[in-house]
């Protein structure tokens, strides 16, 4: 159960980690939605960047974030080269 990062306490002392835990749902319920209304490159690459800034002002090591979504990468490389091509013609009718 080590191995699992996902969710896992950091123990570091940060300006995120000091924030009330309702200001927290808070943050990740409002970017879950700004993410549903950005609907071009320039919105996207904001919220990466905003990720990116809060990551570091949380201190966590890239490495320890990386690991956690290494399953999830796998999945998602997965699913997205086994299925079928959407260019294939539909079957014949009988």
């Amino acid at each position: 159960m080590t191995r699992i990062t996902v969710g896992q306490y950091y123990p570091v002392d940060s300006v995120v980690h000091r924030l009330d835990p309702r200001v927290k749902l808070f943050g990740v319920m409002a970017y879950i939605i700004l993410l549903f209304i950005a609907g071009n490159f320039a919105g996207y690459l904001a919220a990466g960047i905003f990720v990116c800034a809060v990551i570091a002002l949380a201190k966590v090591p890239p490495g320890l974030l990386l690991r956690g979504l290494r399953s999830v990468l796998f999945r998602r490389s997965y699913s997205k080269t086994a299925r079928p091509p959407k260019n294939q013609p539909p079957p014949p009718k009988r």
